[in-house]
């Protein structure tokens, strides 16, 4: 009976270390349970826990993809391209040009095309073939040079831009001539379109001087009087200029330092005695200069002419006498 008690013992602790690795393993998920060989030890070697097999890793990233290029869009090559924007196509537009060549903001091609409002500016804007049709017209001339004086035959055009509204210039292809320039002395150029030059004018190396050619080979003294006061006009004669001889006939010349006081001059020239022969021709008040004669005063720079002279009769008809007033 001793011995039933020992067998009854060691069952019992048997079972009551399989409760507790059950309860510490969850269901004897694990470890292998003990067990009592006969002599009543514990086998506490723990059978191998085979472990799960490893997932595979997955990639941390997408793969990287290659961009796919667009193929480049066809030009447009259809007939209703409208590269200025007006609203017409080509086919309709004598003048599809996107630039603007003039710098002026504005499309160059913008208002041209069929049916658009003719303007004056010498463009078909309309597209029919003709310029500036259909607008009220001037008359103007060509100017070529710019100087705002035209030449040549009538024009007919709707603005005046770039044109003159005369043809008074007598040299079209030099601005420094038309009406109104200044002649320069000695050039021979007619800068004024006058029909005249300007002789040359050398500076004076006197107050006055003057100049008078006569075409008669004979003996022939100048007689002259300058005078300060109006009252002495016509009070003496002063003689002393012989004439001198060269290709062009007989001359006198006199000069004068100081007469910038003068009020005019009066001269002749005469054969021996001023009385005797006279620098003009006819009597009374029909006295005028010989065709032959020449006459050039220079007074301060002035120069004076044969036009500037006054001419009338000398006493009976025998002659005339000449005077030039400062």
């Amino acid at each position: 009976m001793k011995k039933n008690y020992s067998v009854l013992a060691l069952v019992l602790a048997t079972l009551a270390i399989f409760a507790i690795n059950v309860l510490n393993t969850g269901c004897g998920g694990g470890i292998e349970a003990e067990y009592v060989d006969d002599e009543g030890a514990v086998d506490q070697t723990e059978p191998a826990v085979e472990e799960p097999a490893a997932e595979p890793e997955k990639p941390t990233s997408e793969p990287a993809v290659e961009p796919v290029e667009e193929p480049a869009a066809e030009p447009e090559t259809s007939d209703c391209q409208d590269l200025d924007g007006d609203g017409y196509c080509s086919s309709q537009d004598c003048n599809d040009s996107p630039d603007d060549a003039n710098k002026d903001g504005l499309v160059d091609g913008y208002f041209i095309h069929t049916g658009a409002t003719e303007l004056c500016d010498e463009i078909d804007n309309d597209c029919d073939g003709e310029t500036d049709e259909g607008l009220e017209t001037i008359v103007v001339y060509l100017d070529e040079d710019g100087d705002g004086y035209g030449s040549g035959d009538e024009l007919y055009v709707c603005s005046e831009k770039g044109y003159s509204g005369n043809n008074n210039d007598c040299n079209d292809s030099n601005a420094d001539i038309h009406p109104g320039a200044e002649d320069e002395p000695g050039d021979g150029v007619d800068s004024d379109c006058d029909d005249e030059t300007a002789p040359v004018q050398e500076d004076p190396k006197a107050d006055l001087s003057i100049t008078i050619r006569y075409g008669s080979s004979a003996n022939r003294v100048l007689s002259y009087q300058v005078y300060t006061v109006e009252s002495d006009l016509g009070g003496w004669w002063t003689e002393g200029k012989a004439a001198t001889s060269d290709s062009s006939g007989l001359y006198f010349e006199a000069s004068f330092d100081d007469a910038d006081n003068f009020l005019g001059l009066r001269f002749n020239v005469a054969e021996g005695d001023p009385a005797d022969s006279w620098l003009c021709m006819g009597n009374d008040r029909t006295a005028s200069i010989l065709d032959d004669v020449s006459i050039q005063v220079i007074f301060l720079g002035v120069v004076y002419t044969t036009e500037d002279v006054e001419t009338w009769s000398a006493p009976n008809g025998q002659g005339c006498s000449a005077l030039i007033q400062f």
